[in-house]
């Protein structure tokens, strides 16, 4: 292990000792309400009891009346009357509960609700050899999200995420239906949906529509983004008439993480190394979070997060092509391919959040993503013409020119976006969003040095 290696290890090893990692243990599903805010309007949060992680999702249901919450959580139902009521809670992989309250003729409710996974249910059933409990709750998020909205929508968590090999944004895509992806050397590049071109499938960051890269194209490059510092992919196939109109195919929405998301500190960290079988090229792969929650209502949010990766990349093969020889298929030219690169992704992002009261929010993100490929390409091809008339697709005679080709190329890619907006509840009926954004990507290339050699020597070649 190099001194690098070592201290970086030292480091997510420190970070991590100051972490308090709490026992597992079955806790109770609990609420707390509160007289407050205006006459006739119930708000509150809901959280699982064993992280403090608060659900997006979950369907709140009060007199015939429902309310979805958003992603800290939170929620608002109006127009209630005074008196005794049920308040009931659902969602998916928990416990349904049943809150009773009473609404009074001058004030609200706030209703703070924790609930208690079914995992932890005493007569739950546990198999003999087996019991999977590890993504359960990662998946029921996603799930729930999706069956909340209004729209068609596929969703995976970034806890979801995190257990998959994932290099970048589009890779990650395809562990959602209907997705498929392009890819460059065997890496995710371009996004497709449904089998639409990739230039209908536009790319945002919390809803702000991501700059390209590549000019010459509609389809975002995103190989850039590293997947390590996401919450959440949000994949539209039906557009709503809140967002823009130029997403023909599909929309993907990256989400960022956020401190309000859950109670208290957020920190994670991890590191990974290894080798590439073919070429013995290195592997790296380091990410750490670190969020906390401030102010004397815990209303003010700051998380940082930040990813790299570094690849020594190999590609050895033999690709043919084929063109119309003698009224059929023969090959024209074969390419003898021995690439070498390093690819290098760096991802940082930074999120505040300032929740004025439960019906005004603030908050401010700056993401920077950038993506190096440095790659010297040998080439060897073989051109071949005057083929016999017995040549065919397998087997023939024909003569051959060699070049050999030589070339050195970087490319740095880079997408930097900034976000201030708001989300603001006015009067019992309407809620009123804003945004102030700038996203800016640029691609450059250097150097790029290319040599081709070419023989004098055109013998003739046999090949079957």
């Amino acid at each position: 292990m190099t001194c690098k290696h070592t201290v970086i290890a030292a480091a997510i090893a420190t970070a991590l000792s100051f972490a308090h990692v709490a026992p597992a243990s079955a806790q109770t599903a609990s609420s707390i309400v509160m007289s407050e805010g205006v006459a006739g309007t119930v708000i509150g949060r809901v959280k699982e009891s064993s992280r403090g992680v608060y659900l997006d999702g979950a369907v709140i249901t009060l007199n015939g009346s429902q309310a979805i919450t958003q992603r800290d959580g939170s929620f608002r139902i109006t127009g209630v009357a005074p008196g005794r009521h049920t308040l009931r809670v659902d969602y998916l992989g928990f416990q349904a509960q049943d809150i009773a309250i009473e609404v009074g003729e001058s004030q609200g409710l706030n209703v703070e609700i924790e609930l208690r996974s079914t995992n932890a249910v005493g007569g739950a059933l546990e198999l003999d050899r087996i019991d999977v409990r590890a993504s359960r709750d990662a998946q029921a998020m996603a799930l729930n999200q999706q069956r909340t909205s209004t729209n068609y929508v596929n969703v995976v968590s970034a806890d979801l995420l995190g257990q998959f090999p994932d290099n970048n944004i589009a890779e990650s895509t395809q562990r959602i239906p209907g997705v498929s992806i392009e890819r460059d050397q065997g890496e995710g590049r371009y996004v497709t949906v449904r089998g639409a071109p990739k230039e209908y499938t536009t790319v945002s960051l919390d809803g702000v529509p991501l700059a390209n890269p590549d000019g010459t194209s509609r389809g975002v490059e995103l190989d850039t983004i590293p997947s390590d510092v996401i919450a959440a992919l949000e994949v539209t196939k039906a557009i709503t008439p809140d967002m823009d109109g130029d997403a023909i195919g599909g929309n993907i929405n990256i989400r960022t993480q956020s401190a309000l998301d859950r109670d208290g500190l957020t920190l994670r960290a991890s590191a990974a190394m290894g080798e590439y079988q073919l070429g013995s090229g290195d592997n790296e792969r380091y990410n750490a979070t670190i969020g906390n929650r401030f102010g004397a209502d815990k209303n003010i949010g700051i998380l940082f997060s930040a990813s790299r990766s570094k690849q020594g990349r190999f590609t050895d093969n033999v690709e043919t092509l084929y063109g119309g020889v003698n009224g059929g298929l023969a090959p024209t030219e074969i390419q003898i391919k021995d690439y070498e690169g390093t690819r290098t992704r760096t991802g940082l992002t930074g999120r505040f959040d300032f929740r004025i009261d439960p019906g005004n929010l603030v908050y401010l993100v700056a993401s920077d993503a950038n993506f190096k490929d440095h790659e010297f390409r040998d080439n060897l091809v073989i051109t071949l013409d005057q083929h016999t008339t017995a040549s065919d697709q397998t087997t023939g005679n024909a003569r051959a020119t060699f070049d050999k080709e030589l070339r050195e190329r970087t490319y740095d890619k880079s997408i930097r976006t900034y976000n201030l907006g708001g989300e603001h509840v006015v009067g019992e009926d309407w809620k009123f969003d804003w945004q102030a954004s700038q996203s800016k990507a640029t691609k450059e290339t250097y150097p790029r040095m290319q040599y081709i050699f070419r023989s004098t020597v055109r013998p003739r070649m046999e090949y079957d």
